[in-house]
């Protein structure tokens, strides 16, 4: 009874390959009857250790030993448990900007094609939205997910190779990425403004 409820467990079928690879093994030498019993009789054996292993759960032990709940496992990895670091900030960064490219900064570009190819009236439209406050904050955040994201996607292409997993080398890079990110926003609005401008 308990043999045939256990007969749709993995670990039964895996007990029922082992004990065919046995019986073929007597078999080759010519015993067939002493084969199969004793396969079958290395199943039923298994089988009732390792159902007597699953009821007892995770604490069970060898023969002769205690049963013995663990108190010192290691915790899951979560981000309360890791000292925070640069290379953590360019990791999140570094997503968060691709979905920002991918949710907004994906419709602004095919809105601003559109509305180059549907005449001036859709384009004044465009420049109006974007030139107010609002629109202008979403630009140079677009530009510095844009830098950002570029920037660490070098950093990534540099660790592919197999270089800059020093400490010091992997801490420095992951602080120049988002320096490197604001500078070159800062540069590129600041040469949008003085063209504006003049």
């Amino acid at each position: 009874m308990r043999v045939r409820a256990c007969q749709n467990c993995e670990y039964f079928r895996i007990l029922q390959l082992r004990a065919a690879d046995l019986h073929r093994e007597c078999v080759s030498q010519n015993d067939k009857k002493p084969a199969r019993l004793f396969a079958w009789g290395f199943v039923f054996a298994k089988a009732r250790t390792g159902l007597k292993r699953l009821r007892q759960g995770p604490g069970f032990r060898n023969r002769g030993q205690k049963l013995v709940k663990p108190t010192n496992r290691p915790l899951s990895p979560h981000l309360g448990i890791y000292k925070w670091g640069p290379h953590m900030l360019v990791s999140i960064l570094h997503r968060a900007t691709g979905d920002a490219l991918a949710i907004a900064g994906a419709p602004l570009l095919i809105w601003w094609l559109y509305s180059i190819s549907a005449g001036p009236e859709t384009y004044e439209t465009f420049t109006g939205i974007m030139t107010h406050p609002v629109g202008l904050f979403v630009l140079i955040g677009m530009t510095f997910a844009l830098f950002e994201h570029t920037y660490s996607g070098l950093r990534h292409f540099v660790l592919d190779a197999g270089a800059g997993y020093e400490l010091q080398q992997n801490r420095l890079w992951s602080s120049a990425v988002p320096v490197l990110a604001l500078v070159s926003t800062a540069a590129l609005w600041f040469f949008i403004y003085t063209k504006l401008i003049g």
